[in-house]
């Protein structure tokens, strides 16, 4: 499989996106910014260029 790309409304299915009111600690805070780029286009890979 080349790209595992979620539209933006399955990733908020998929996850937790919310940032409660008395903020997110910063390993959340990763762990969040490491799933979506998992679900998305890597655009400087080599298998994606034209």
């Amino acid at each position: 499989k080349v790209v595992e790309w979620k539209h933006p409304h399955e990733l908020e299915k998929l996850m937790d996106l919310k940032i409660k009111e008395d903020g997110t600690s910063k390993p959340t805070l990763l762990d969040m910014c490491r799933q979506i780029v998992k679900y998305s286009v890597k655009t400087g890979k080599d298998t994606l260029l034209n």
